[in-house]
């Protein structure tokens, strides 16, 4: 019985080869995107979650809160941790955490700065399921200058695989030299941070620092808690302040000072897709993004499910007679249910395996695009195999459905008579469905203009500085002479001017507690950032008022310069002249104005400008060396030569306007994937208008032919084919732009700065459709209006 359903249904699929590749095709593509969608979110789900006690694993989080300025830091104490360790029972351990911006490692001759150093306390390997490949990870940090590589990193340095041989080994880190007392295996992609190398924490000055600062919260750490099974971690967190309160009974204080200081928790699973705070180790990722992923999932398998059943429905007609003759050699209707789902099932089954096809080929470049390391090895686990079979079946029942049970009612005594078009007059379902998918198709199409609109507008805005033609190097530290580098390059024709500071633009600045003269009982919390005399000239910043630094005056050492924003936050009226205590609850240091620059954006335009404190520096870090146009790759090779004679590492440098590209990565990634995504849709989208213009000129042939011999043109029945598409996409049309505004509006209010949602991007996402779909259709119409009109009604 299976075998006949089964050769029924391939003679069927031969003799219906281009509608058969149409549905195979959609629902292909529509699984396939749907399956790579699925991974990369379980990806995304998956984070920190191979830890063995990853349930019990708490970051501790600070939030400090001065008048309107709000801190969220990935910061602590650095004596909180074991503080809490010993005082509150329901923490099994506490371990530490911080990483340096970058750290100049060498052994021998090999020297490079490396970045994913951290140092952490010798409990860490108890918390952290990080495997050891050859020491001791119960006092592989248990003293000072005591540190573990990865494979690569201990590679890199010693040139060797033999791990025994490089135990003991001396490896220079910064100004110390370490011991190497471990090798361990590098962190699964799937974690919110990646180390090259753990080091002891008990080495560095922080590590050691027993200071508990009440806001001072630049020099804290990042601190980790195990709870010990079934604690709360709302107890744990409801003991801190007790804790604090013993080493500084200062802290109870705080509030009355108009400073509020505490700790929030955040579950190690949720860092990646939860976390929105300053300092964390690398960027991750937001769980609303997961949501829109999941969405753009679902969205894609309905279009392609849509087409499905859109196509079988339509084509079910020319089936009538079949259906009439199995009725009356004895077929129930429980048997043609069962062909008609079979057909399903098999067409689900063939798109599937196509799909996974698909898969192996972009599955390298979906992974560039969105710069994970997906496995799609779980789709041939058991649990994958279980779950596609499941989705063949789910899908084809679903999909073939209203057809089987639609066709298995069919009266024999009408359709053997010829009416076997008798039921599917009303085109209503039919509709409903080309309106669905094109709704969705527009609301893609709109969202993804407009995403691609933001990001352009972020790339192109005015940040308050030039930032072409800019080169900043990063190790400035290493020279011997920084003035003497800085003059050398003076010579240079190429170069404009040279000016340091201590921090990157957009890599994040610390607080700092500051009060004026006009109230010194309220603080404020601002950043500040050490420059020297020619950093404001370089990067071109406007004056607004006053004065830049000068060697001129020799007062300057304690002047300051603010921005528009700190300007008016620290003083009701005229800045220029006023004093400001910087840095410390004691106020031990005071600050003159003696200018003030326009406001730029000096961190991601997701934020409001904020508060900016200028205060001159000397030999600051990070070089920026503005060049004159013309020939870069000379350029650096000269700036290059000059540091080689100043400096004992590699020159390390990168342009200004690729670092402020950077900040958009996750946009422009947003921006790729929902174009890929949108184009796969609208794809989906025509195949199915494409099979339904030719089931309907091929239903009016006759009408048409008709048409013609009375006298029709060309265009006139082009016309009279695509007119109903265009109603139905202009309908489509008005449900999907309340829609997107709606989606868009959301997400546009997570920007600072942000394109106004102009009714310009609606329509022209809702003509683009018009357009492709016009195409899709035209190709069929034309094709019918072409026909002998002899050919069609020959018969008649």
């Amino acid at each position: 019985m299976i075998s006949n359903l089964i050769k029924v249904a391939f003679r069927n699929f031969y003799r219906e080869k281009f509608y058969t590749f149409l549905n195979v095709s959609g629902l292909a593509v529509g699984i396939a995107v749907s399956l790579i969608i699925t991974i990369y979110i379980l990806n995304e789900l998956s984070y920190d979650r191979y830890h063995s006690k990853a349930d019990r694993i708490y970051r501790l989080v600070s939030h400090l809160e001065m008048g309107s300025n709000v801190f969220d830091g990935n910061a602590a104490f650095p004596p909180l941790a074991a503080a809490v360790k010993n005082q509150i029972p329901e923490v099994e351990y506490a371990v530490r955490q911080s990483q340096p911006h970058n750290l100049l490692l060498k052994v021998n001759d090999i020297a490079f700065y490396e970045k994913n150093i951290y140092f952490v306390d010798p409990d860490y390997f108890k918390v952290f399921d990080f495997k050891l490949i050859i020491g001791d990870p119960t006092t592989a940090l248990n003293n000072k200058y005591q540190v573990v590589l990865t494979r690569a990193l201990a590679e890199k340095y010693f040139q060797s695989s033999d791990w025994q041989a490089i135990m003991g080994k001396p490896i220079q880190m910064g100004e110390d030299v370490y011991q190497v007392t471990g090798i361990v295996e590098d962190t699964p992609p799937n974690t919110h941070f990646h180390y090259a190398a753990l080091a002891s924490m008990e080495s560095t000055i922080i590590g050691r620092d027993l200071e508990w600062s009440s806001t001072n919260v630049s020099t804290n750490v990042s601190t980790y808690l195990l709870l010990k099974k079934g604690a709360s971690i709302e107890d744990v967190i409801a003991k801190i302040p007790k804790v604090i309160e013993n080493h500084n009974p200062g802290f109870k204080d705080l509030p009355n000072q108009g400073i509020i200081l505490n700790f929030k928790s955040q579950a190690l699973t949720d860092i990646h897709l939860y976390s929105n705070v300053q300092g964390d180790f690398e960027p991750n990722s937001d769980i609303n993004t997961i949501y829109l992923f999941g969405i753009v999932a679902l969205v894609v398998l309905a279009l392609a499910s849509v087409n499905f059943i859109n196509l079988t429905t339509a084509r079910s007609a020319n089936r009538a007679k079949e259906v009439g003759v199995r009725k009356v050699l004895g077929s129930c209707s429980g048997q043609l249910i069962r062909q008609f789902t079979l057909e399903s099932i098999i067409v689900t089954a063939v798109a599937t395996l196509i799909a996974l096809g698909l898969i192996e080929l972009v599955r390298v470049p979906f992974a560039t695009l969105t710069g994970r390391e997906l496995s799609f090895g779980l789709l041939l686990e058991p649990i994958g195999i279980s779950s596609m079979v499941l989705l063949v079946v789910l899908l084809g029942v679903l999909a073939g459905s209203y057809p089987a049970l639609f066709m298995s009612r069919l009266k024999p005594s009408l359709v053997l008579k010829g009416d076997t078009r008798s039921g599917f007059k009303s085109s209503k379902l039919r509709n409903n469905l080309v309106t669905f998918q094109f709704t969705i198709s527009i609301v893609l199409i709109t969202s993804t203009l407009i995403v691609q609109r933001q990001l352009e507008f972020m790339r192109s805005k005015k940040l308050g500085f030039y930032k072409e033609n800019l080169l900043v190097v990063k190790n400035g530290d290493r020279l011997d002479s920084y003035q003497s580098f800085h003059d050398e390059l003076d010579q240079l024709s190429s170069v404009q001017s040279v000016g340091s500071s201590r921090w990157r633009l957009f890599s994040g600045f610390d607080g700092t507690v500051a009060v004026t003269e006009d109230d010194r009982d309220t603080r404020r919390l601002l950043s500040t950032l050490n420059v020297d005399y020619d950093y404001i000239s370089t990067l071109e910043f406007e004056m607004v008022e006053g004065r830049n630094f000068s060697r001129d005056f020799k007062s300057d050492s304690s002047g300051v310069i603010l921005n528009e924003v700190a300007a008016s936050y620290l003083f009701e009226g005229e800045a220029l002249g006023k004093k400001i205590y910087l840095n410390n609850d004691t106020v031990s240091k005071v600050f003159t104005v003696i200018g003030m620059i326009k406001n730029f954006n000096f961190q991601s335009l997701k934020s409001e400008v904020t508060p900016l404190v200028f205060i001159l520096g000397k030999d600051e870090p990070t070089i920026y060396i503005r060049f004159n146009p013309g020939n870069y790759a000379e350029s650096i090779a000269q700036i290059e030569s000059i540091w080689s004679k100043h400096a004992d590492v590699a020159f390390d440098f990168s342009f200004f306007d690729e670092e402020y590209n950077n900040l958009f990565k996750e946009e422009t990634k947003l921006s790729s994937i929902f174009s890929l995504f949108t184009g796969l849709a609208l794809f989906i989208a025509c195949l199915g208008l494409l099979g339904l213009a030719a089931y309907l000129s091929e239903q009016r042939s006759k009408e048409l032919s008709i048409r013609k011999v009375l006298g029709a043109t060309l265009p006139q029945i082009v016309v009279l084919l695509s007119r109903d598409f265009v109603r139905l996409i202009i309908l489509a049309s008005l449900l999907a732009f309340p829609i997107a505004y709606y989606i868009m509006n959301i997400w546009l209010e997570t920007y600072a700065y942000r394109v106004p949602l102009r009714a310009t991007l609606f329509i022209s996402s809702g003509v683009l459709v018009m357009l492709v779909a016009l195409l899709s259709v035209s190709y069929q119409s034309i094709k019918a209006a072409l026909v002998n009109p002899v050919e069609s009604l020959k018969n008649e």
